[in-house]
């Protein structure tokens, strides 16, 4: 195997773009599933997606591409930090989706699902949760990075905020 003088050995990394937090990371169908904010067409950030590689080792990773794209109302400014649950056969994927409105940009908590680990559907119920979450004084663009669970067959989830003094906030 050759390598790159300029590329880590190892550490996963995309064969292009521009890539941040990583997001999900979950063994999942015999392999760690790990997925990342990821712009794919410039080596600096813009609107962001998730990339998603995979491994048997930890060690030598296989890229999939891209997982979830800004392509919908409410997530049309970005794809950003979330997690994975894996129940069973299917994994479900909750993110921060950024979108655009008359009062500025805004985040919210979107799903989606996958039966492959590669392929995700997102939830046509989406947002699942919005401002109406937040903590008194909290801003609209600053409630992000969903970490979710299952507990006694109730999912959980826990969000940060960000209020109008930069102190950041649980919703609870």
């Amino acid at each position: 195997m050759t390598h790159d003088y300029y590329r880590p050995k190892y550490h996963m990394l995309p064969p292009s773009g521009w890539i941040n937090d990583p997001n999900g990371f979950c063994f999942y169908r015999g392999e760690y599933h790990l997925y990342y904010q990821y712009y794919p067409y410039a080596p600096e950030p813009k609107k962001m997606y998730w990339g998603h590689s995979s491994s048997r080792d930890l060690v030598n990773w296989d890229y999939h591409g891209i997982a979830l794209s800004p392509d919908t109302l409410y997530d049309n400014e970005g794809v950003f930090s979330g997690t994975a649950y894996v129940d069973g056969e299917r994994l479900t994927a909750m993110y921060t989706g950024v979108m655009n409105t008359s009062e500025g940009k805004r985040q919210v908590q979107c799903i989606a699902h996958s039966n492959d680990g590669t392929n995700f559907e997102k939830y046509s119920g989406n947002p699942v949760m919005g401002s109406g979450y937040l903590p008194e004084n909290s801003l609209a663009g600053e409630f992000r990075d969903p970490k979710i669970w299952k507990d006694g067959g109730l999912y959980y989830c826990l969000c940060v905020a960000i209020d109008e003094k930069g102190f950041g906030k649980l919703p609870l």
